[in-house]
């Protein structure tokens, strides 16, 4: 009985939504300039809201990947509404303070109002057209590799299946299961290379079988992304049993060369034109992997997930993309 009573005076309160002062107090861009102490999975950089009633979270961390998320917001009085959570807040002097409710919680997060920001712009917006092909592979395609003469793919980490497919139409030529991979693969040095607990697998980029494995130490678990450079292996992986992850680079021993907390939910890895180029479920972000920061972030305009992830390979020169639906496409992005 309370959540419907709840639901009622939500929906009473979107009702009531008009043009007042305190809405056009607000429309802008604001600059996030102290988080009260709220830990957010991703921190937000900007807020705007519209004259359209449109409100943007534009996010950049401190390696420049950048996201955007959207919604419709009111205002009633001093109460913001944005998909039936309400903030009070208060505006002076161009800073805004927002009481945010969080595990019970009150936190006042606080913004500058700064010059406006074209939000569409915030992401460069791309499209990868007809797929080339569509793999038969019975499986969801989670990562894929080509070593020049043969491409192979494995799947979703639960059912850890390596199958050789096709480059011209996607059949599937021969397949097998695995025991230590978590959905990624990558080849370099004339071996393939996936990934499980703390550990990389070396394969033989013919018939897929194992042929060693390092360790990458107990810090690392459960390695979600991976591919190589020409000299070094490139991962990312889950830190220990936590909710934490790192984006790191060790050499064919296993020693770590770099490393940094990253929380950027990396879905695949791969290497070309001297980039790093990551999936981040519909976006794909180039990476100067000597900087390590985004060069660009890209936003695909023209496919829907259904709750997979992109998976990326640098193939002859170009970047190809597997949807969650296994149709591989190849991208003009470089």
């Amino acid at each position: 009985m309370k959540k419907i009573t709840l639901l009622i005076g939500l929906v009473l309160f979107i009702s009531s939504c008009e043009k007042t002062e305190e809405v056009n107090k607000l429309i802008g861009t604001w600059e996030l300039l102290d988080n009260g102490g709220l830990s957010w999975y991703e921190e937000p950089k900007y807020w705007i809201f519209t004259e359209e009633d449109h409100y943007h979270v534009l996010y950049e961390d401190d390696f420049g990947i950048r996201d955007i998320w959207s919604r419709i917001y009111c205002i009633v009085d001093d109460i913001l509404s944005i998909e039936f959570e309400l903030y009070k807040f208060t505006v002076d002097n161009n800073v805004a303070t927002f009481e945010i409710p969080y595990n019970g919680k009150f936190y006042h997060v606080t913004f500058k109002k700064v010059a406006d920001i074209d939000f569409d712009n915030w992401l460069t917006d791309i499209e990868l057209g007809s797929p080339q092909f569509t793999s038969s592979f019975d499986e969801q395609i989670d990562g894929f590799a080509w070593t020049g003469q043969r491409l192979w793919v494995v799947d979703w980490p639960w059912s850890s299946r390596l199958a050789e497919i096709d480059i011209n139409n996607g059949s599937v030529i021969q397949s097998m299961y695995l025991s230590n991979c978590h959905g990624s693969i990558a080849y370099g040095n004339n071996t393939l290379i996936t990934g499980y607990n703390g550990a990389l697998y070396f394969r033989d980029p013919v018939n897929g079988s194992q042929t060693g494995n390092i360790s990458i130490g107990s810090t690392y678990g459960t390695v979600d992304a991976i591919t190589h450079d020409g000299s070094n292996i490139w991962f990312y992986a889950r830190l220990g049993q936590g909710y934490d992850f790192a984006l790191a680079k060790c050499d064919f021993s296993g020693n770590i060369i770099q490393s940094a907390t990253f929380y950027s939910g990396i879905g695949d890895l791969a290497f070309g034109n001297g980039f790093l180029w990551m999936a981040l479920y519909d976006n794909i972000v180039k990476f100067d992997p000597d900087t390590w920061q985004a060069v660009e972030n890209y936003q695909i305009q023209d496919i829907t997930l259904s709750g997979g992830n992109l998976s990326l390979e640098y193939i002859n020169g170009q970047l190809w993309v597997v949807d969650d639906q296994n149709n591989f496409y190849i991208s003009n992005i470089n």
